[in-house]
């Protein structure tokens, strides 16, 4: 059995300083106190078998600018200071197993594990996330989220000593907004007066950008116990791009070669050799690694505004074509 505790005490210093728009300089101190525990307790129930759990808490601390971003601009903020704003807070749960067994007649290694994670207290815009703030409905951060992750993780590893070994681990995750009710999408030119704004309740939806399936797998091949050739999958599912669960980022599955050899005999100053290459993305798939809905975005060649958000509205960030490294190293 474990437990321990742990006790954090944060201080953060803001001053905004003299410009030639601030002759005022705005300065303030904030401390957090936040204790955290955890308890955890695992059981040998055969030679080969083992059963875990722990029940966690963490807690994350306001940043200062969030806390101070109203006094962030000289020319005057657009976000209002909240100097209230109190740590998040999370409780993790885990329950899982670990065993030695075969599969195909190899030796493995396979772990199982449940989990939960509930935030409290997120600190959210209150207009939300990416909306602009206007005179009629000026926003600030303030702890009105909250988020809950459930899931099940697997792994299997087989003896990294035999001639063939293959590693894989499989993650199933459900990311939702448990509290989100005020979310505001910008449609049309957000720097006018009086911005359109589209009102959303998420609560409920998915989070974005957290794909509910991931695997990662790993074939390898090892004649001798010098040179090592691997080829690694890596898949994806699908996940949201937007908080309102509008528009999709497709997944992808990458496939990595990668190649190891050790020079045993000693080198210069006794130095023991390795030399390594990998290639990425082997099959030159096109994909994105990022993808983010904000709101309704100006045409990139008119710098026109249609009113409309849509999948034309997303910011992407372009995934990396196929590329290679090749290095030697050295270990004295």
């Amino acid at each position: 059995m474990t437990l321990n505790g742990r006790y954090d005490h944060i201080g953060l210093d803001f001053s905004s300083g003299r410009t030639r728009e601030i002759t005022t300089p705005f300065s303030r101190s904030k401390s957090f106190k936040v204790p955290s525990w955890r308890a955890g307790a695992s059981h040998e129930a055969g030679k080969n078998l083992d059963f875990f759990g722990n029940v966690s808490t963490s807690f994350r601390a306001p940043t200062a600018d969030q806390l101070y971003n109203g006094s962030l601009s000289p020319t005057g903020g657009k976000t209002l200071n909240n100097e209230n704003l109190k740590p998040e807070r999370a409780l993790n749960l885990e329950l899982g197993m670990r065993a030695k067994t075969a599969v195909f007649g190899v030796a493995a290694d396979v772990e199982a594990a449940v989990f939960q994670i509930d935030r409290k207290d997120f600190i959210l815009a209150t207009n939300g996330q990416y909306s602009t703030s206007t005179a009629a409905a000026q926003q600030m951060y303030d702890n009105i989220g909250g988020v809950r992750n459930r899931g099940l993780e697997l792994s299997l590893k087989t003896d990294r000593k035999q001639t063939f070994t293959f590693d894989a681990a499989y993650s199933y995750i459900r990311a939702k907004f448990t509290d989100y009710d005020n979310f505001n999408l910008t449609l049309g030119n957000p720097y006018v007066a009086a911005p359109a704004l589209a009102a959303y309740n998420n609560t409920g939806n998915d989070v974005p950008r957290v794909p509910r399936h991931q695997l990662n797998a790993t074939f390898g091949w090892q004649p001798d116990d010098r040179f090592r050739l691997a080829l690694e999958m890596d898949a994806r599912s699908w996940s949201w791009a937007d908080e309102i669960n509008q528009e999709k980022w497709n997944g992808r599955t990458l496939f990595n070669l990668s190649a190891h050899y050790d020079v045993r005999e000693s080198g210069f100053l006794g130095a023991k050799w390795s030399l390594f290459a990998r290639v990425n993305n082997l099959f030159d798939k096109r994909y994105w690694s990022a993808a983010r809905g904000t709101n309704d975005a100006s045409n990139y060649l008119t710098g026109a505004y249609d009113g409309v958000y849509n999948a034309e509205d997303l910011s992407i960030v372009v995934g990396k074509p196929r590329h290679w490294i090749a290095g030697v190293s050295a270990t004295f």
